[in-house]
């Protein structure tokens, strides 16, 4: 007699639970079996009712479908990796010939003739797009899940240093931005640091002509709408809600998601340098902790980035 039978009989309450039974054949079969107690007007068990369901054809197909769940993530999850190996040898190894061709542009450029010189200086401009368009892409294809790395990181420190990384382009534009106390949260400080710089400096870069950047930085406790905007987030979970708003050109509403894409610009290269990498980089680093990153905007409103990670 096992545990929650006599459980079971000493309260008087259902019964219920999934074991092996033998067959005549010898072979082992799952079954779920179900008992009830049948009571008399006083509440008093005349007899126990039970029942015995063979389950075995579904139990065997629940494993054979979690069986083959856990090979595929496996497969995705080695399929990442390589991918992510790929794209940093490959931006790697593409650094060297492209520093060589800036080298002797730059040499180039003192011995060439008037008319020659136009055509050094295209060369010079896509190869230095090429190496930034490198170098972005062998930093989004490094950043790794931090497990095991993260300590406790003051944002507040965090935003400081990178208004310091971008001190001459907010004095030169006359930039104004206002920031709220951030909170302290577990994480890795450099990729953090890698989202807040990349978001700040799209404030800045995506700013609209003749018009100051303006940048308000808020936080607090996610709310009810947010967690709507993000569902894969753990419903019994609290997290920070930073926010980044300014008053730029904005973009069109059915950009939102595009704007997150690796590569994906909504802006000619002629009138807003980038290599397309900088948010894609952002989701990234907040997906890594465990959050959510999510945009709002509209043309020649601005935009807001909110920022969701665990509290």
């Amino acid at each position: 007699m096992d545990e929650k039978w006599r459980a079971s009989l000493a309260k008087g309450c259902v019964y219920e639970m999934e074991t092996h039974y033998r067959r005549k054949d010898g072979a082992l079969r799952w079954h779920s079996v179900r008992a009830e107690p049948i009571r008399d007007v006083d509440g008093s068990i005349l007899y126990w009712l039970g029942v015995s369901h063979d389950i075995h054809d579904q139990k065997t197909a629940a494993e054979n479908l979690e069986r083959i769940v856990s090979e595929r993530t496996l497969a995705l999850q080695r399929s990442n990796e390589e991918l992510e190996q790929f794209a940093f040898i490959a931006s790697h190894d593409l650094k060297e010939p492209l520093r060589k061709i800036l080298f002797f542009s730059e040499r180039l450029l003192g011995e060439t003739s008037a008319n020659g010189m136009p055509y050094l200086q295209r060369i010079r401009d896509a190869a230095t797009r090429m190496r930034l368009l490198v170098e972005d892409l062998l930093e989004f294809s490094s950043l790794q899940r931090p497990v095991g790395l993260q300590q406790l990181v003051d944002l507040n420190d965090v935003l400081a240093e990178s208004l310091r990384d971008h001190e001459l382009r907010i004095q030169e534009l006359g930039a104004t931005i206002d920031v709220e106390p951030l909170p302290i949260i577990h994480g890795v400080r450099h990729q953090l640091l890698q989202l807040f710089t990349n978001l700040v400096g799209n404030a800045l870069k995506y700013s609209r002509p003749g018009v100051a950047p303006q940048l308000r930085i808020e936080t607090g406790a996610m709310s009810a709408e947010e967690r709507a905007q993000a569902p894969e987030l753990p419903a019994n979970q609290r997290f920070h809600s930073i926010r980044f708003t300014d008053n730029g050109i904005g973009f069109a509403p059915e950009a939102a998601e595009q704007i997150f894409t690796l590569f994906q610009r909504l802006h000619s290269q002629s009138n807003y340098s980038g290599t397309g990498v900088g948010l894609a980089l952002c989701r990234k680093v907040v997906h890594a902790h465990g959050g959510a990153i999510y945009a709002e905007g509209r043309p020649d409103e601005g935009a807001t980035f909110r920022v969701l990670l665990p509290a």
